[in-house]
């Protein structure tokens, strides 16, 4: 899209906000909006698995995380086109530090994670409250919600769940009801999302390489550059797995661990592997286990390894291997997952 095209469906975008008059109006003008600028993208994503969700009942949707902005996108608009109703967000409080932020974050049913809190009394106070205002929509709404698995993006790509997030599900929990009885009740969805391509595949590296180095110091529009950077750039191929039917695996009394154990097993297995995730375990002599599979010709695979080199051929070793390692690693996922 050019600028001066750009620039007009900002208009209209614009003038279609100010006539809605309730939240479900200006949802729906966003969609409009985003299939219009975002069509490319969205016709890359596939869906699986709403097919086996009731839409008489709500869901707590867990995901992996991997993109500021586009994986609650792509949740909510699958959700949307299959007459879903959208899910309120969980979004890092540093995302939300102007107030027009702030003020688009509500429109959209977002709710705050408080993530730059540093007191530990004040971070329980915190996750209490988040647990009370999940519990709230849940039940008292009976609304959707989608929380990611860990706080920030997994830069490495190994989609680990913290433990904590359980722990801050169930501080809101009745006194009289178990940790997995009410963690059942919440009526857990994984979702496995998988982008064939990240646009910020090197900004990641970047920072996980100074994480080790013991050089990273965040910059103040680090995240708004990774929103633009994952709006705009090449992502290929997208999908939404959602895996139903989570609740059979909390039938024994189960502690956050095993919780968090079970929901990583959920989402690893829901991945859907690109032949760049093939190509660069190959590029780290990293042998897959027959047991992980896959459809690949050998052409798909040889081609995806060439596009991969091209794309970091220009960084710095230490880069280019983490890279490797990152596209490699969700095929390494599924293979520790058995």
């Amino acid at each position: 899209m050019n600028s001066r095209a750009s620039e007009a469906s900002m208009t209209v975008l614009k003038e279609s906000m100010k006539q809605a008059d309730t939240v479900s109006e200006f949802q729906l003008v966003e969609k409009r909006f985003l299939s219009d600028v975002l069509s490319g993208m969205l016709n890359q994503v596939t869906v699986f698995g709403l097919e086996n969700l009731s839409k008489q009942q709500n869901h707590l949707f867990i995901s992996n995380h991997r993109d500021i902005v586009l994986d609650p996108l792509v949740l909510n608009w699958a959700l949307l086109k299959n007459g879903f109703a959208t899910c309120h967000c969980a979004i890092g409080d540093n995302l939300l530090a102007e107030e027009s932020g702030k003020r688009l974050a509500r429109l959209n049913h977002c709710f705050a994670v408080m993530r730059s809190i540093r007191s530990p009394r004040a971070m329980v106070a915190a996750m209490k409250v988040q647990s009370a205002y999940i519990r709230h929509i849940r039940f008292n709404q009976s609304a959707p919600v989608w929380i990611a698995q860990r706080e920030g993006r997994s830069k490495d790509n190994t989609d680990k769940t913290n433990p904590a997030l359980l722990k801050m599900l169930a501080l809101a929990k009745p006194r009289e009801m178990s940790f997995t009885s009410y963690i059942r009740r919440l009526n857990i969805v994984p979702v496995s999302l998988s982008y064939e391509w990240d646009p910020c595949d090197i900004q990641k590296a970047e920072q996980v390489c100074s994480e080790q180095l013991g050089s990273y110091k965040k910059t103040g529009n680090e995240d708004l550059q990774a929103v633009k950077a994952g709006i705009t750039g090449e992502k290929g191929q997208i999908h939404c797995q959602f895996n139903a039917g989570f609740n059979k695996h909390l039938e024994e009394e189960l502690n956050h661990l095993e919780v968090a154990a079970r929901l990583d097993h959920a989402i690893h297995h829901g991945y859907r592997l690109f032949p760049v995730n093939i190509a660069a375990c190959e590029l780290i002599k990293h042998p897959l286990p027959p047991t992980t599979g896959h459809a690949f010709t050998n052409e798909q695979i040889n081609s995806a390894r060439a596009a991969l080199e091209k794309r970091i051929e220009n960084q710095p070793d230490m880069i280019q291997n983490r890279i490797k390692k990152s596209y490699a690693q969700p095929a390494l996922n599924l293979a520790e997952s058995g």
